[in-house]
């Protein structure tokens, strides 16, 4: 359930064949994490939506609109004033990386033709938009990124544009076979890590489907394959890179039963017999739009389960769930113990935190831990804090 670098791959062969030459109509910004590109084309119009949200960062057309704010953000206002009837000259992907560029032609405030670039980083909670100039200087960003909040990189104003390498990946196209063959066996961990973790782009559903399609079983050791078995990867490997070239993809959903688990730009015939099948697409935008509608059903079902006041706004009433929770963590500090709570829905915390009165005092107890912090995704010292806690 990856969005890798060949998924974006699909992504950016269909933007082409439908979004390149056309002028972009409208401009909107429905979240502040989300743009939504309306651009009209000779047979037609077409929406683009994209989201940098840390969770689930995406980018796929839609027919689908989404209402905006009366008064739009800077960024979009920014955008209008730069990209409004702006003509879409190229839509590429640099390698395997998940990231897109497009490319706008305009014209400037005094006439004169000129180009910009939009970048759609999808880094997980690093994803961002990244709107700079013709010499590669960030104009601005949907996020902005300061020396205190990454060492490595700042995403404000003014500052140049580059991709971060903080992975020593080699680009999978160009591997011969000698170099793909000492990638991955000189890394002694399982086949089908060493896969996706010596290839730029490759997810580990991929890595696995790969593998599959050659006979070999993943889960063994890089130390257990012969020349031979590499060889037999390799021509699987160049098979993918020949599918990206070519643009002839075959987007599809895996399910077990009646949920969807995987989805993918190629056939995951992995997921062929038992309890398991596949529903083909024709676009790598239909697959998405329908994936993550239908695992936005199941996690609302998830959040209902939990607690209704995850779903629903004006739901003052109780929560089994809730109550149990709130039972055991008094006991445990009653009895001395310190806990450590896991959710799917850091926002099930902030429910219960203030559901009834006694809770004032378990959270008196837990002061006592000097290390005590409420661990989700915007922070960033997770792996010490728990390792000092145990």
């Amino acid at each position: 359930m990856a969005f890798d670098g060949i998924t974006i791959a699909g992504v950016v062969h269909e933007l082409n064949e439908k979004l390149t030459g056309g002028r972009i109509y409208k401009i909107a910004q429905p979240e502040s994490d989300e743009l939504l590109l309306t651009i009209k084309q000779s047979d037609g119009q077409y929406r683009l939506f994209i989201s940098v949200e840390g969770s689930l960062p995406l980018l796929y057309l839609t027919e689908t609109n989404k209402p905006s704010p009366l008064t739009a953000p800077n960024f979009c206002m920014l955008l209008r004033k730069h990209l409004q009837n702006g003509r879409i000259i190229s839509i590429t992907q640099p390698g395997f990386e998940r990231i897109v560029h497009i490319g706008v032609e305009h014209l400037n405030e005094m006439g004169d033709l000129c180009c910009k670039t939009l970048i759609i980083e999808i880094m997980g909670k690093h994803s961002n938009i990244i709107f700079c100039d013709d010499q590669n200087t960030i104009i601005d960003s949907i996020k902005h990124i300061s020396a205190a909040v990454s060492s490595v990189r700042e995403v404000l104003p003014g500052k140049p544009y580059f991709v971060v390498q903080t992975q020593d990946k080699a680009e999978l196209p160009e591997a011969d076979f000698e170099t793909f063959k000492t990638l991955l066996s000189s890394r002694p961990q399982p086949l089908y890590k060493a896969f996706y973790g010596s290839f730029t782009g490759i997810s580990p559903i991929l890595s696995q489907e790969i593998i599959y399609r050659a006979g070999l079983d993943g889960d063994q050791s890089t130390a257990a394959f012969r020349s031979e078995d590499y060889q037999k990867l390799y021509q699987e490997s160049r098979k993918l890179t020949e599918t990206v070239k070519s643009g002839t993809f075959s987007p599809c959903i895996a399910y077990t039963g009646k949920n969807p688990v995987e989805f993918a730009a190629i056939t995951l015939t992995m997921y062929t017999g038992g309890n398991d099948s596949l529903k083909e697409f024709d676009s790598i935008s239909s697959l998405l739009e329908t994936f993550y509608a239908e695992k936005n059903k199941l996690t609302r079902i998830r959040q209902i389960c939990c607690d209704p006041s995850l779903l629903l706004e004006d739901y003052h009433g109780g929560s089994a769930k809730r109550e149990a929770c709130l039972d055991l963590i008094e006991s445990a500090m009653g009895g001395g113990h310190r806990m450590l709570l896991f959710s799917q829905f850091t926002s099930f915390f902030v429910c219960f935190r203030g559901s009834i009165s006694s809770v004032r005092s378990i959270w008196n107890c837990w002061k006592c831990w000097t290390h005590c912090r409420w661990l989700d995704g915007k922070y960033n010292r997770t792996g010490r804090t728990l390792s000092t806690w145990s």
